[in-house]
């Protein structure tokens, strides 16, 4: 089960929970936006992968 790694779960945690647009989790990750963005994608399709599928 792919779950997101510390680097991906850093910038979902200043988005989601902090509230965080991409360019201000940028900045306080002291990371570029695109890389922020990139991690965001990617962090949010390996949390996805790692959950069961719903019923339908």
């Amino acid at each position: 089960m792919a779950r997101p790694d510390p680097e991906h779960r850093s910038v979902l945690v200043e988005v989601f929970y902090g509230g965080h647009g991409t360019a201000e989790a940028a900045q306080r990750l002291r990371i570029p936006h695109g890389t922020a963005k990139s991690r965001l994608f990617y962090g949010l399709r390996k949390l996805r992968d790692s959950l069961p599928p719903l019923a339908a």
